[in-house]
């Protein structure tokens, strides 16, 4: 079984989050909620970079930082990225939210 590891947000990955879903409730354009966020997919993305870091692809070979793509019942797409920290931590360096998911999968239930 591989080694957990604690896991860090950077302030850069919670102000990209942040411009994408607002604190307190919903957008104008119905977005969830920031704290939503951070309960679901953030949770998660916590959860698999400190189990399972080593077993995530590259983002681009040699550079260390690893992905994973998500997608939730109340969010488009997200691609969170993390590195390992020299103290040992994973720090989730970014989070990209793809903008056009609903109105590419608009009514296809599947």
């Amino acid at each position: 079984m591989a080694e957990w590891r604690s896991v860090v947000v950077s302030e850069t990955a919670y102000e990209e989050a942040r411009a994408h879903f607002p604190s307190g409730g919903t957008g104008d354009e119905g977005e969830p909620r920031f704290e939503l966020f951070e309960a679901r997919p953030l949770q998660a993305a916590r959860d698999l970079f400190g189990a399972a870091f080593e077993s995530l692809p590259e983002a681009e070979p040699g550079t260390g930082i690893r992905y994973w793509v998500t997608v939730d019942a109340f969010f488009p797409a997200l691609v969170f990225f993390g590195v390992l920290l020299t103290t040992g931590e994973i720090d989730i360096i970014s989070v990209t939210v793809d903008d056009d998911y609903w109105n590419v999968v608009g009514d296809d239930p599947v």
